[in-house]
């Protein structure tokens, strides 16, 4: 990791949408990119979001994978909202995510 790139993990575009749970609240949005440790969904409205929030994801991977995770908002822009997993540990994680990463783009 170099100090203009703090990703844990290599990200991979991923243009899917991506079913969010926050408190009460149901949103569906897009995704931009994914790595095995987070993803990033684009919003056009990310004041709904707050850093620290938890949330409930789901979402499809083009091979038709469904995929369940636990997030925090750990970053927030204008065009989005960055999400770390909770729910898995970065080794574990990587095991898990990564061949479904792979095979979206094989």
């Amino acid at each position: 990791m170099n100090m203009n790139n703090r990703r844990n993990a290599p990200r991979t575009k991923y243009q899917g949408m991506v079913d969010l749970v926050v408190g009460r609240r149901l949103y569906k949005e897009p995704s931009d990119n994914i790595s095995a440790t987070g993803i990033f969904i684009n919003s056009s409205n990310p004041e709904k979001y707050a850093i620290f929030d938890k949330l409930t994801l789901a979402f499809q991977m083009p091979d038709a994978s469904p995929v369940k995770r636990v997030g925090q908002v750990v970053r927030k822009n204008s065009s989005g909202i960055g999400v770390t997993y909770l729910d898995i540990d970065a080794p574990q994680g990587k095991k898990r995510v990564t061949p479904n990463i792979q095979a979206m783009f094989s």
